[in-house]
């Protein structure tokens, strides 16, 4: 789906038990009005707080909420099984980029939430991009189950 809203709008309509925009609002913690402007397009992306609550609330993978990327709910714990792994930062920019893609695809609302946090910490200082993606592409490979047990092994 192309647009917030619409997603929104999907993900309330066929949630389970039904719910309203006002429970939304409440489980995230905004105001109703906040929540009308998400649902009428008015507002076209949503902080991250708010976003990770919606997701949860709305029984939606965060993911599909902000970008529609993948399925609306996950199909089960295969879902969260990653198949692909995060390169060594050796292999330049380039060539990890759709490895790195497909592993933020794969990550679980928590693990957005702390690659996410970090990234928005690491572009706040522009002025080293390269330096910025490598560490990066760590945060992902430390979130993964192959770079956790990189980590048990080390």
């Amino acid at each position: 789906m192309p647009t917030l809203a619409a997603r929104l709008q999907a993900a309330i309509s066929s949630r389970h038990p039904p719910a309203t925009q006002a429970e939304l609002a409440k489980a995230c913690g905004v105001s109703a009005p906040s929540v009308s402007d998400w649902f009428s397009g008015e507002t076209k992306a949503l902080k991250a707080n708010s976003a990770a609550k919606a997701a949860a609330f709305l029984q939606v993978r965060l993911e599909w909420l902000l970008y529609g990327v993948g399925p609306m709910r996950a199909i089960g714990e295969a879902d969260h099984a990653y198949s692909v792994s995060v390169p060594e930062p050796a292999t330049g920019l380039e060539q990890a980029l759709p490895s790195v893609l497909q592993a933020l695809v794969r990550l679980s609302e928590a693990q957005w939430l702390m690659v996410r946090t970090r990234l928005d910490h690491l572009m706040a200082q522009p002025e080293d991009l390269e330096s910025a993606a490598v560490d990066l592409m760590a945060v992902l490979s430390s979130v993964t189950p192959e770079g956790a047990r990189r980590k048990r092994a080390a």
